[in-house]
């Protein structure tokens, strides 16, 4: 793995190419949801959630975490070759022949 600077930009050469991600993989998006979701619904509960709102906001950053520790051991038990997971999440910009993608590699 090599680190090159191209024109003030960082990119990050691999001679791996990412796997499509499937199984547990393809729930990564999960890992930023969770606990995003939870700030939203203390956000917008605000004093309505005084009775449970502790347990969610200590629970929602822990079950990202245990998923996370799922992918990671997941991850270890493949062979080097395939540790690298790419994951499109959607088409930000389609015209023509220009498209932008959000993707996690």
């Amino acid at each position: 793995m090599t680190l090159s600077m191209t024109s003030g930009a960082v990119q990050l050469a691999s001679d791996v190419a990412p796997a499509s991600a499937h199984g547990v993989f393809s729930l990564l998006w999960v890992i930023i949801a969770i606990p995003a979701a939870s700030a939203a619904v203390l956000l917008l509960g605000g004093r309505r959630t005084d009775r449970w709102g502790h347990l969610l906001g200590a629970g929602a950053p822990l079950a990202s975490f245990v998923l996370g520790l799922i992918t990671f051991f997941t991850l270890l038990g493949r062979d080097e070759s395939q540790r690298s997971i790419g994951q499109h999440l959607y088409t930000w910009i389609a015209v023509n022949g220009f498209h932008v993608d959000a993707s996690l590699l």
